[in-house]
């Protein structure tokens, strides 16, 4: 498998959430079909249900999008800060108490710290420990000493807010309802950037392809990016620039757990594993809805998927020694407005986890 790194640069905020692997997914298969034509998006779909039911290495694996920060100097990457037991405490003074609600209230970590804790050189007991002297808290996430001198120049590493959005009534220019118009808020989510001191924030995907898909998934995340991701493309909306590089992390290759990069809808062999072993597990389960991606193709009618539930990123689980973990969800029938059977993502991006010494 090739392993690369996908920075994104938007230019445009996204509507509502940043793009999860799920929605990525569904972005590249219909862009696929658009650049390569309808046969290989199917041969490629076969691909990924033999894998799954044989266990094998599958086309290719993608996380959700994670943010990262840069200046001219360093970038610092960050990750979803694994959901473990949690630790046994001693809370015996005010400070100790204080570190641990400042611990709770992050859901990302650094780099350095993502590595280190994978490797079982690092634990989260050690974390609250050191923290405020080794180890920060800022804008979410847990940094180490060096990588938060380079990001405490930036409040947040994401801005959420609303933009005002209406629809007129072309004959009397009206946002009333009454005059079949209206003026709304809509949830926009963007990157940080403060161009005098050349700092942004930006977002990476990791990738994992066979050598027969690499490229043509490079080819179609540049189509992606050019034409904007997740929903109100039309008016700007997820436009981004994009570039590759090798994987880089410093991550063990095996271990006893595994950490979810990307959502994880398990198949029927992960829910038996899983239930065997449900002492262990530790994640946040969520429901996925929405309209099927239908932009690429103006053929295709307008449809809601149906819902699943899926495990969360960060979300921890013994490891049980398979390649592939998740589902590529399939609809048992085919709906009469569709000439296909709707599939939605639910393969995991793992990373294995060792345990600390």
């Amino acid at each position: 498998m090739l392993r690369i790194i996908a920075y994104l640069y938007p230019q445009a905020p996204f509507s509502n959430n940043i793009p999860r692997s799920d929605t990525l997914f569904g972005a590249l298969a219909w862009t696929i079909r658009l650049l390569y034509g309808r046969k290989e998006l199917e041969s490629l779909l076969e691909e990924f249900d033999h894998s799954i039911e044989k266990d094998t290495t599958p086309p290719f694996l993608i996380s959700s999008l994670n943010v990262f920060f840069e200046d001219k100097n360093c970038r610092v990457l960050f990750f979803p800060r694994p959901m473990l037991p949690p630790p046994k405490l001693n809370i015996d003074d005010e400070q100790k108490y204080a570190k641990v609600k400042k611990f709770k209230k992050t859901s990302l970590l650094s780099r350095v710290l993502f590595e280190k804790l994978l490797a079982g050189e690092l634990t989260e007991q050690q974390i609250i420990d050191k923290l405020g002297k080794d180890y920060f808290d800022h804008a979410g996430a847990l940094l180490s000493k060096e990588e938060y001198e380079q990001v405490r120049t930036i409040k947040s590493l994401l801005y959420n807010g609303e933009i005002a959005r209406n629809t007129l009534n072309r004959l009397s220019f009206s946002t009333a309802p009454s005059e079949h118009g209206q003026l709304f808020y809509q949830k926009v989510v963007s990157t940080t950037c403060i161009p005098k001191l050349n700092i942004r924030t930006g977002l990476f995907l990791l990738i994992d392809a066979t050598e027969k898909y690499d490229q043509m998934l490079k080819s179609a995340l540049f189509y992606i990016c050019q034409k904007g991701i997740g929903g109100d493309t039309t008016i700007g909306r997820g436009h981004c620039e994009v570039s590759f590089e090798k994987n880089s992390l410093s991550l063990p290759q095996n271990g006893s757990r595994r950490v979810a990069l990307s959502l994880f809808h398990p198949n029927e062999v992960d829910r038996r594993e899983l239930k065997s072993r449900l002492s262990e597990v530790y994640g946040q389960l969520e429901r996925r809805k929405g309209f099927l991606e239908t932009s690429y193709l103006s053929e295709v009618a307008q449809v809601w998927k149906p819902t699943l539930l899926s495990f969360k990123e960060g979300s921890s689980f013994p490891d049980y020694g398979r390649k592939v973990y998740g589902a590529l969800y399939k609809e048992s029938k085919q709906r009469p407005s569709l000439d296909y059977k709707v599939r939605i993502y639910g393969l995991a991006y793992t990373v294995a986890m060792r345990e600390a010494l």
